[in-house]
């Protein structure tokens, strides 16, 4: 009689930790319900007083912060240019110089930093980003914002821009897609903006006066947009 009471005690325990356990555990969510529950992170947003528009979110995952300078404005807004002059001018605000760097420099200090700072504009935006860790953030936000504020267009930095230009445009012939892709901008858009083609001519006849004079158009804080996300505080 003893035993079978020991058998019967334990049995009780048992079932008690079972209950117990299955009050404590957490439903399974599906892939669905997860889904479904999912509720994309709201970030801020505020207006300096030069008409910046600035987007904010904080993400602590990792040790690293990005952002980008959206530009309103890009070759539409520049056809009394040589076409491939706000392709130049985009390129050149990063590879060519600014602030206190040289653009050696200035590729050294990013590469010690294990940063990256871009630019590009293209037909109607312009963007310059950059990525960094978050303890190289003050280093790399006083690049970033020499890259916008004051590049320095390097006559040599655009010479060489320009010899990569005529190269790929010699090249264009040895690739059917290339040709293809040529024959239809031009056979769909004529004559307007978006069917220019750049040719070796144009490339000629882009100076360092032309990008400077479009750079001060089209670089402007009113209509643009910083987008800042990482491990950064406001």
């Amino acid at each position: 009689s003893k035993l079978i009471s020991a058998f019967f005690a334990v049995v009780s325990v048992l079932t008690g930790c079972t209950a117990i356990q299955n009050t404590i555990a957490p439903p399974v969510m599906t892939h669905e319900a997860e889904v479904l529950n999912f509720k994309p992170p709201v970030p801020e947003r505020w207006s300096l007083s030069n008409g910046l528009k600035v987007i904010y979110l904080k993400d602590d995952e990792l040790p690293v912060v990005r952002g980008s300078l959206l530009l309103k404005g890009g070759a539409l807004w520049a056809e009394q240019y040589p076409p491939g002059t706000t392709s130049a001018m985009g390129e050149l605000m990063r590879s060519g110089g600014a602030g206190r760097y040289g653009s050696d420099a200035l590729d050294r200090e990013l590469e010690k930093l294990a940063a990256s700072v871009s630019s590009s504009f293209s037909k109607e935006f312009g963007s310059i980003s950059f990525s960094c860790l978050s303890s190289d953030i003050e280093r790399v936000i006083s690049i970033f914002a020499s890259v916008v504020r004051k590049p320095h267009f390097e006559s040599q930095k655009l010479a060489l821009w320009k010899s990569q230009a005529l190269e790929g445009i010699r090249r264009r012939v040895e690739d059917p897609t290339t040709v293809a892709s040529v024959a239809f901008t031009e056979l769909v858009y004529g004559d307007s903006a978006y069917g220019k083609i750049t040719r070796s001519t144009d490339i000629s006849r882009i100076s360092r006066q032309n990008i400077s004079q479009l750079y001060r158009y089209l670089v402007r804080p009113d209509e643009a947009i910083l987008v800042v996300t990482g491990a950064v505080d406001k």
